[in-house]
């Protein structure tokens, strides 16, 4: 092998952008004897080397086409405070929970935050070095919307989805007494939208109702009810037709009338000597905590749990001092979650993973849709699906968006597409056409090795020779 074979062996390819040192560290150590740029791997070494190794993640597609019956490795350049990985929801209801998850390399402790605008949305401490972070707040708004991602003061990322308008529910509000619990959250929920009736007891045999919005369904979808009114007759009809129903204003002599009222085995155990519980936000709750139970779901951040008959409790006293201070994210953030779990099942649920990155596919889950010839047309354009083997309401489909920035899926929903204009986006893009030129090398590989039972040359000739001889002693007797 010669001087110039041996360095074909071991090479590697940095990118434009690459740092020198960590291209020196890379060569160094993988023992790599030479490193190029994209232009001159083409120019001199496209036709001889088999195994590649990438540095850095800013390769441009049409180069990496060269690649795709090559091995090759991918080694990134992060740089610290630098995104390294980040994924959101691209498409959810309003109310519903959106969630960003995200890795990072920090030079040192600090804070990252989801803002809106001068809100902060949510926030975690990390320490310094490489750090997964979670942060989750309601979707408040509704239509296109983009909140950003911040390291002390400092914008690291941007995120943008789309909101879509809930379908409006009717729902019954049951309490003994006209409280400011009551009174607020039956006005909140008729602001989102909502057919509220409210029904109070101002005494034992007069009832105040007072109605906001109209709606002419028959039942009621949910029905929010303090303990005493739980054994309402219309608590039990909501639930028969698909419905939901949750008692708030909850003290702790009052869960054996809700279990019986409900058959349910709602258990809790006192968390604290005090008379009450302090929770998050300068809320305070009763001082119990939820025993566990397999049938029933707790909220993460909030002593709030529902069946899986669909009834709800909380044991938090107050959340209107939330919108009296106005911190209006952290009441939509409760309110909306319980929401999400009470009300009747959803038509026509889209789910996309985000980032979408232009020229790539996108993974697409549509479930119970009434019409799936509506599901998807984006301009000139119609995604095919196919029944999901796991659930016969879901249809799974893929779709590559060759045009960035806000694309129309139908006329009321839009998805951002990004360009890979940003190392985390940049890395999401390279290996993504890496690993499916590998899946492809492993379909082909995997198709040529499968055992063939063909005999050798020499062995069918002589079988033939001996068929032959066979045929003629026979002849001859």
């Amino acid at each position: 092998m010669s001087k110039n074979d041996e360095n074909l062996v071991n090479i590697g390819i940095k990118d434009e952008k690459v740092s020198a040192n960590f291209a020196k560290k890379i060569k160094d150590s993988l023992d790599l004897k030479t490193v190029v740029s994209p232009s001159k791997f083409e120019m001199e070494f496209a036709k001889e080397n088999e195994e590649i190794k990438l540095i850095g993640q800013n390769f441009d597609p049409a180069f990496l086409s060269l690649l795709s019956d090559r091995k090759v490795e991918l080694f990134p350049e992060f740089k610290q405070n630098e995104i390294q990985n980040l994924n959101w929801r691209a498409v959810l209801f309003q109310n519903e929970t959106q969630t960003v998850n995200g890795f990072i390399d920090l030079e040192k402790a600090g804070t990252v935050k989801l803002k809106y605008g001068g809100q902060i949305l949510d926030s975690v401490k990390l320490e310094k070095g490489k750090q997964h972070f979670n942060l989750t707040f309601p979707s408040f708004s509704l239509g296109k919307t983009s909140v950003n991602l911040d390291f002390d003061e400092v914008t690291i990322a941007e995120i943008k989805y789309y909101s879509r308008s809930s379908a409006k529910l009717k729902i019954l509000v049951l309490a003994e007494n006209p409280d400011f619990e009551t009174k607020m959250l039956s006005e909140w929920l008729g602001k989102n939208g909502h057919t509220v009736d409210v029904e109070t007891l101002i005494t034992k045999n007069t009832q105040n109702k007072t109605n906001i919005n109209q709606n002419k369904a028959v039942n009621y979808n949910i029905v929010f009810t303090t303990p005493y009114r739980a054994s309402n007759p219309i608590c039990q009809k909501t639930l028969k037709a698909g419905g939901g129903v949750f008692v708030y204003n909850l003290l702790e002599n009052d869960l054996s009338l809700v279990n019986k009222s409900f058959s349910e085995n709602f258990g809790i155990q006192r968390i604290s000597l005090e008379t009450e519980a302090k929770l998050p936000k300068d809320l305070i709750g009763i001082p119990f905590g939820f025993k566990e139970n397999k049938n029933h779901q707790k909220f993460n951040k909030w002593p709030i749990s529902v069946s899986n008959k669909r009834v709800g409790i909380t044991l938090i006293s107050e959340t209107y001092p939330l919108l009296l201070s106005g911190d209006s994210i952290t009441y939509r953030q409760i309110w909306g979650n319980v929401l999400q779990f009470l009300q009747p099942v959803r038509k026509n649920n889209i789910e996309i993973a985000a980032p979408i990155v232009r020229d790539l596919w996108t993974n697409i889950k549509f479930n119970n849709f009434d019409n799936s010839s509506e599901i998807f047309k984006a301009i000139n354009d119609t995604i095919f699906t196919k029944i999901s083997p796991i659930n016969s309401n879901t249809r799974i489909g893929k779709y590559v968006f060759r045009q960035a920035d806000w694309q129309k899926i139908n006329d009321s929903l839009e998805v951002f597409v990004e360009v890979a204009s940003v190392p985390y986006l940049s890395f999401i893009q390279t290996k993504t056409i890496i690993n499916s030129y590998d899946s492809k090398m492993n379909v082909n590989t995997s198709q040529s090795n499968k055992p063939i039972s063909i005999l050798p040359d020499w062995l069918r000739l002589f079988l033939c020779i001996m068929l032959f001889i066979v045929v003629w002693i026979e002849a001859k007797w």
